[in-house]
């Protein structure tokens, strides 16, 4: 059983990546790949859209071409992230959270 300490207070749960141990480790690494491909991804369009904000609001068309030219490394992430998820789909059959979280990252 859980102790109390190694629950998440917000969901009763135990605090883990996307991942929760399958007997298969080659499937909780595509699992894990996937989370992370998909956190890389967030956090430069996070970045490019701060970038494209204060572009816009300078009139900065150099930080505007760097907003630009960064979108092919985000493109490739999609990419990459469909392919795996795909990928995933077929050789594993994922169930339940894994299908969800899966699905997910199709959008």
């Amino acid at each position: 059983m859980t102790s109390p300490s190694q629950l998440d207070p917000k969901t009763d749960r135990k605090d883990e990546s996307v991942a929760s141990s399958h007997i298969v480790t080659s499937y909780d690494d595509e699992l894990n790949k996937l989370e992370a491909l998909v956190l890389e991804m967030g956090g430069l369009v996070e970045f490019q859209l701060v970038n494209a904000v204060q572009a816009m609001m300078k009139s900065d068309v150099e930080l505007a071409s760097v907003v630009i030219s960064g979108d092919a490394r985000i493109n490739a992430l999609e990419s990459e992230v469909n392919a795996l998820s795909i990928r995933v789909l077929a050789l594993r059959h994922p169930v339940a959270e894994d299908l969800r979280t899966i699905l997910m990252t199709l959008r």
